[in-house]
């Protein structure tokens, strides 16, 4: 009896042993991958749009939105001042939005591991509270 793969695939084909796959190893097995790469390469040059985007998306990775650096002087005060200035700061246009957003959510984050480093010390003194 053969035993079914543990994959994910729901017909239980292991990975590597499709169609695709099958193709790709003769390719290089063969040797026809330089080729055609070739062929993409000088279709390409010549203005095949379709060529091109193939390489450029292969080759070169797709740009990724990366905001510029701000400065904000938040009050010191609580986490929940410091939130209400950065939604003041982007209603009144001096900080983006999405930058303003991120940022509260980094002011989320730190509340929620005060709230587990609280915690913990709190069950650390129950606990040697009971051993003592």
């Amino acid at each position: 009896m053969t035993k079914k793969a543990t994959t994910n695939n729901p017909d239980g084909r292991p990975r590597g042993r499709g169609v695709v796959a099958t193709l790709r190893r003769e390719l290089l097995a063969e040797g026809k991958v330089g080729p055609l790469v070739d062929k993409v390469y000088e279709l390409a040059l010549a203005g095949d749009m379709v060529a091109a985007r193939l390489i450029l998306d292969r080759v070169v990775p797709a740009l990724r939105t990366q905001a510029a650096p701000v400065s904000v002087a938040l009050p010191a005060g609580t986490l929940t001042e410091k939130a209400l200035a950065l939604l003041s700061a982007a209603a009144s246009g001096s900080l983006p939005p999405d930058i303003a957003s991120e940022l509260i959510t980094a002011l989320s984050r730190i509340v929620s591991i005060e709230q587990a480093t609280e915690l913990k010390a709190r069950l650390d003194a129950l606990e040697y509270k009971d051993i003592a």
